[in-house]
């Protein structure tokens, strides 16, 4: 709830990107989102083999969590599916496509992550990694008078060891602070990444560190 409330009060923007709308997280942003009459459009960057694929998986997902029969019709017609690969520096979309969102995207939230506890942190490299790496230079190239904001959903194993029993509100300076697994410490990489994004290139970057995700108050 007071992540949802942090994006939400912060997204006085027109044109929303999100990632991991197939998942639950994300799926119930972008209900809420599209609801927002400030919204004009939520370009949703998913794994699929084509628009239509992308679309439908997205539907599907916001179904299944029950929060897409009450979205107007209006509300719908935002929400444009688009096939993408994180790892890629254009994330593999047209250079039309992604020049129409750079020109219109004013902020971006990145919920989408490799969940898999078994896997060491360079498994993490390549595409979750790099792809934040290439979502916050797409924040960077927004056609505005300043960057695109970036809003990271990182997690609580990003700081579960962190000693003496208190987290506070900044960055831990080793990995060690991190679970014990690659997915943790690629969530703690990422928190840097976006802490140097903000202080090199004056881009708002937000870490919003998620704990366990579970029913929500209706079904």
């Amino acid at each position: 709830v007071y992540l949802m409330k942090t994006v939400l009060q912060t997204a006085n923007c027109s044109f929303q990107v999100v990632t991991g709308a197939t998942g639950s997280l994300g799926a119930h942003l972008v209900a809420q989102l599209v609801l927002r009459e400030d919204i004009k459009k939520v370009y949703c960057l998913v794994r699929a083999s084509s628009p239509a694929n992308a679309r439908l998986r997205v539907i599907r997902s916001m179904r299944e969590r029950s929060v897409y029969h009450y979205l107007t019709l209006d509300a719908r017609r935002k929400i444009v599916a688009l096939p993408s690969s994180f790892g890629d520096a254009s994330l593999d979309l047209s250079p039309e496509m992604y020049s129409e969102i750079a020109f219109n995207i004013t902020g971006l939230v990145h919920c989408a992550w490799s969940v898999n506890f078994n896997l060491g942190l360079g498994s993490f490299e390549a595409d979750c990694i790099a792809g934040a790496h290439n979502l916050l230079t797409l924040c960077l190239k927004a056609q505005r008078p300043e960057p695109a904001t970036f809003n990271f959903c990182s997690s609580v194993s990003a700081v579960a060891r962190t000693k003496g029993g208190f987290v506070p509100e900044s960055l831990p300076e080793s990995l060690e602070y991190a679970q014990g697994m690659g997915y943790a410490q690629s969530k703690l990489v990422t928190e840097h990444i976006c802490a140097e994004a903000a202080k090199s290139y004056g881009i708002k970057t937000r870490v919003l560190r998620v704990g366990q995700v579970i029913a929500d108050t209706v079904h």
